[in-house]
């Protein structure tokens, strides 16, 4: 090996410092909202002996179709309550040293809300969510397609790339089925039971219709891993860092370290909710070209 491969090497290999930066940028520049999007990125790139051995030790107990449609879709909505009954507490209490940064000051939580708010999410995710990853499990173990059966973690390269193909794949098929689920056709029978959080909260994120969170949210989550696979902790790791950022967009607070990075969520998708007929995608390059973007 030459000087030149030995550099290519050291700034681009496998688990380089160059892929740990990324992968530092990709989960504060896209939660800065939330510190849980750090604190994931530092495990990750820190790769601690817990993290290696628990993965280790849930497949080696666990046979792939149950690891991928059941262990999987409960770490993420494990995930998915605890991150989102955290920021409904600040809701509920609106301790003001942080309910200060509260996007639509006029707007309260309305807790006659939550039963039919807790009723719909059980039904989207009992309903929708672990089917879909079911049959994406048998697919992934009995056909060509879906995601690779491999027990080991990825290097911070792959995982970098993975995250990035399900990030532009979601964002084109998100962007698509959200400005679609608008029309006028399907927006009074569907995706009007979103909206019905013009002030969303973070939990209310997965609040909507059944079909919408078949169409709109499952199916562009997975359709990069469908299509050209990856490892399952990738799969695990994008579906993570998907909810915390569906739920940062959600929350209706903007903190401060939003404001280091220059993200333009949660202010991009609260506006969505607050006019309806603009930002439909998550990242806003689709919106810029489109000409549906409204900052």
């Amino acid at each position: 090996m030459d000087r030149s491969d030995r550099f290519i090497d050291i700034v681009f290999g496998p688990d380089s410092p160059t892929w740990s930066l990324a992968l530092l940028f990709i989960f504060t520049t896209s939660n800065s909202t939330s510190p849980a999007g750090f604190l994931l990125s530092v495990i990750l790139i820190s790769k601690p002996v817990w993290l290696i051995n628990s993965w280790a030790a849930l497949n080696t107990e666990c046979s792939p179709v149950f690891m991928l449609g059941f262990v999987i879709p409960g770490l993420v909505m494990m995930i998915y309550w605890i991150h989102g009954l955290m920021h409904l507490l600040l809701d509920i209490s609106q301790w003001q040293p942080i309910y200060q940064y509260k996007i639509q000051q006029t707007k309260h939580l309305d807790r006659r809300r939550l039963p039919s708010l807790f009723h719909t999410l059980v039904k989207v995710q009992l309903l929708v969510f672990f089917p879909v990853c079911l049959a994406f499990a048998w697919i992934s173990v009995n056909t060509t397609y879906g995601l690779s059966i491999t027990t080991e973690l990825p290097s911070s390269r792959a995982l970098n790339l993975h995250l990035i193909g399900y990030a532009l794949v979601d964002e084109v098929l998100f962007y698509g089925m959200h400005r679609l689920a608008h029309h006028r056709s399907l927006y009074r029978h569907v995706h009007k039971v979103h909206h019905e959080w013009t002030a969303p909260i973070a939990l209310a994120s997965d609040y909507c219709h059944p079909v919408e969170h078949l169409l709109v949210n499952v199916l562009p989550n997975i359709a990069y891993g469908l299509l050209f696979g990856s490892d399952p902790f990738s799969y695990l790791i994008w579906w993570i860092i998907s909810y915390l950022a569906s739920q940062t967009n959600h929350s209706g607070y903007r903190f401060p370290t939003a404001d280091l990075s220059q993200e333009a969520q949660p202010n991009f998708h609260d506006l969505h909710h607050e006019k309806f007929n603009t930002n439909y995608g998550s990242m806003g390059f689709l919106d810029w070209l489109l000409g549906t973007l409204s900052k």
